[in-house]
């Protein structure tokens, strides 16, 4: 009978403890690795920014339209019907253009009345002119014509005082020749008087002539204006809006038929708070957003008064408006209120609007986000001044982790 033997059973007990061994071992390096690996890929996936040395600017946003510096009205100085019209809105005119043309029949026959008033005064003024004329000669004449009488009145009296001295002639002779030469004397100092009044009857009647002719001629030429005037016409380069004239249409006198603006001379219209209001001054940088375009300007006025906690600026452009531009179209401005230049800045962070504020942003450090206590200093559109807890060369987390 074969006897069977039992192997003798060996401790597994050494076994058991090296495969604990190597779990714990396995659990520990998992647990020390964790942090870091979470760190590292946190780092690698949040946005971050360096904060570098630049310029730094504070900026005040207001929005209006453009508008034009000095537009010009067009008015309608006659009455009249609407014949022709020759410019639309939109259309760039020049100065003396043709805008449309009024027709006014009554005009045009008071025109030509008023030509003839005026051919007949001048022809009358004339006829008076001349009259005086002759009457001013015939005085003059008679004047000379006694001036010479009276010299060979004294002349004759002179001879006939030597025959009487010699007793040739009368004494009653010699008495009709002294009497003579007294009365041409009378008449020459009547002829001269007579010729000094009339000189100065002549000067006024001259004037009253001339007056008249000066009447008429201005009634035919306020006449022609006002005929002119039915052609209503540009009165400076510009484009032309605003017109709401239809042909046959009636106008009257002083009725707004168009304005022109001048595009070279549109500027901002602008409302802000009045908060910032405050920080506005005239002349200070600004950037004029004209849909796409980026025109330079500059701050031309803060007006004084509040209304509805806005107040109202302009802001003038410094360089031309590219593009077809129109008035009253939608404009924003920046206006730069404050600025710094080579100052420590970052990339504006999510979360931080408010200047000269502490706020707590992850800084990375050996591969980990740490939160600093950093001082900020002016904060414009993209960027914020370091005034305190972040150097140059430094990475911050601006926005949190992308997705």
């Amino acid at each position: 009978m074969k006897i069977l033997e039992i192997p003798e059973q060996k401790h597994a007990m050494p076994n058991r403890w090296l495969v604990w061994a190597v779990v714990v071992l396995a659990v520990g390096l998992f647990v020390i690795l964790l942090p870091w690996r979470s760190s590292a890929d946190v780092v690698a996936a949040a946005q971050l920014a360096t904060v570098t040395q630049g310029d730094i600017a504070e900026e005040v946003v207001a929005y209006g339209r453009l508008v034009s510096r000095n537009p010009n009205v067009i008015v309608a100085k006659v009455d009249g019907i609407v014949e022709k019209i020759n410019a639309y809105p939109g259309k760039r005119v020049k100065r003396g253009e043709l805008l449309l043309k009024l027709a006014n029949p009554s005009l045009v026959t008071n025109w030509k009345n008023e030509q003839m008033n005026a051919v007949k005064a001048q022809a009358e003024a004339k006829s008076a002119l001349a009259e005086l004329e002759i009457e001013r000669v015939r005085l003059q004449n008679e004047v000379e014509i006694l001036t010479n009488t009276v010299e060979l009145r004294a002349l004759e009296l002179n001879k006939l005082k030597a025959l009487r001295d010699k007793n040739v002639i009368s004494e009653l002779k010699y008495l009709q020749s002294a009497n003579n030469l007294q009365e041409a004397k009378l008449k020459l100092a009547l002829a001269k008087k007579n010729l000094a009044i009339f000189q100065q009857a002549l000067d006024a009647k001259k004037q009253a002539i001339e007056q008249s002719l000066a009447v008429a001629l201005q009634r035919a030429d306020i006449a022609k204006k006002e005929l002119d005037e039915l052609a209503i016409i540009a009165s400076r380069d510009g484009v032309l809006r605003e017109f709401d004239i239809q042909l046959g249409s009636a106008v009257t006198r002083n009725q707004k038929i168009a304005i022109i603006s001048d595009q070279d001379e549109l500027y901002a219209d602008l409302l802000v708070t009045a908060a910032e209001a405050e920080k506005l001054r005239v002349g200070q940088r600004a950037t004029i957003v004209v849909g796409q375009a980026k025109v330079p300007g500059e701050v031309m006025r803060v007006h004084p008064v509040v209304e509805n906690n806005q107040v109202q600026i302009e802001v003038r452009p410094t360089a031309p408006i590219p593009g077809n531009r129109k008035e009253n179209l939608d404009v924003a401005a920046y206006i730069v209120v404050a600025e710094k230049k080579h100052t420590t800045v970052l990339a504006r962070p999510e979360g931080v609007d408010m200047p000269f504020q502490t706020y707590t942003l992850n800084v990375v450090r050996e591969d980990a986000l740490v939160p600093t206590s950093v001082r900020v200093g002016m904060i414009d559109k993209r960027h914020i001044e370091i005034v305190s807890g972040l150097k140059v060369g430094d990475r911050v987390m601006i926005a949190k982790e992308e997705n």
